[in-house]
């Protein structure tokens, strides 16, 4: 009569027939640290030791590896499916007691992974993502119309759209040759796909400082302000309230105004820096500031002066009383010739965009 050890050697060698030594070897090393301690003649328990003991010689085998994510991915996909077949075959039930003990090595949110993979400007192949994100092809193109609904519109075939807390992600993705007429793809706005599980305290401290960037004129802050708002429950909002409310002089103001903006219907939606710029409620340090970071030119008109200052491009400084300034200039770099003024001191802020000047402002 075979002892309960050989029935287990049996197992292993005809069900893991195509696996490589170093997962048997691991394998045979989980058998050895958890013994089999139930009876020798049940023949449904040894089955079931076998596969845990299986689950974590591979579990071991892909924590171990130093392959790249990618690789370590599609050998749990062929862990997985031995695992599954083993169960199918061997009709036992509730297979994800043992897969579920593998480590699964990319896991993320296929839409926040695409968003921030189509970053670089420089963009990137069906067969860059394939690679990077471990997908298929197919599952690349889909992903890219989920994020640009103008794409999908065109395509005919509805792919399904991406959520990211509940909200329709959705960005615009433009489509190049390389130089070997190869398309590549990237999103020109830079969407920062932020997910956030926050205390109460933590969540006010951003409100505060929203709150404190709203009272210099920043109108997107309140925009951002909403953003969070509208996704509290009304005990955390109760809660922030009455414990900070009552010691911030002008907090609950500022509460109070974000929630007459949600009530007029504010949604919380992806906005290209050149929408933002255009905005009504940009002020105008936030105009200055986007048009700085992105090296756009400008047309600015400030009080008492009846022509403008046309053509320029802007960086911010401190000026010696410490407040806020800005420096206009006309060519790449500000050197010596530039103009200063304060954003108090500017009636109105136009985007130039003169006749074969290329901006940067998407």
């Amino acid at each position: 009569m075979r002892s309960v050890n050989q029935k287990i050697e049996e197992r292993l060698n005809r069900w893991l027939k195509d696996i490589k030594a170093p997962i048997l070897w691991r394998i045979r090393g989980c058998t050895e640290v958890i013994p089999y301690e139930g009876a020798e003649d049940d023949r449904r328990a040894i089955d079931e030791y076998c596969l845990y003991r299986i689950a974590e010689g591979m579990n071991e085998y892909l924590l171990s590896s130093n392959y790249s994510a990618v690789i370590r991915q599609r050998q749990y996909e062929k862990f997985k499916k031995t695992l599954m077949d083993i169960c199918s075959s061997h009709h036992i039930e509730d297979r994800e007691r043992f897969t579920d003990l593998l480590e699964v090595p990319i896991v993320s949110d296929s839409g926040i992974a695409m968003v921030k993979a189509l970053h670089p400007r420089k963009g990137k192949s069906k067969e860059d993502l394939v690679e990077e994100l471990g997908i298929s092809e197919r599952m690349v193109r889909l992903n890219i119309r989920k994020l640009d609904h103008k794409l999908m519109a065109e395509n005919g075939e509805d792919p399904g759209e991406f959520r990211l807390g509940g909200q329709l992600m959705s960005v615009p993705i433009k489509v190049k040759e390389d130089a070997n007429g190869k398309r590549i793809y990237y999103t020109p706005n830079t969407m920062q796909p932020l997910v956030m599980q926050l205390s109460i305290y933590q969540t006010t401290i951003i409100l505060d400082s929203l709150w404190k960037e709203y009272e210099t004129e920043s109108g997107i802050a309140i925009e951002l302000a909403a953003s969070i708002w509208g996704q509290l429950s009304d005990y955390s909002k109760d809660r922030i309230r009455f414990v900070w409310g009552s010691t911030k002089p002008g907090f609950e103001d500022f509460l109070d105004e974000v929630e007459e903006l949600l009530e007029d219907g504010y949604v919380n939606e992806f906005r290209s820096e050149r929408e933002l710029f255009i905005s009504d409620t940009a002020s105008v340090e936030d105009r200055l500031q986007i048009a700085y970071k992105s090296r756009i030119y400008l047309n600015i008109y400030i009080f008492g002066q009846v022509d403008p200052l046309r053509h320029v491009r802007v960086e911010p400084r401190r000026g010696q009383d410490g407040k806020l300034l800005f420096r206009a200039y006309s060519g790449e770099e500000c050197g010596e010739d530039y103009t200063e003024f304060y954003t108090e001191d500017v009636r109105d802020i136009t985007e130039d965009r003169q006749q074969g000047v290329e901006t940067m402002l998407p």
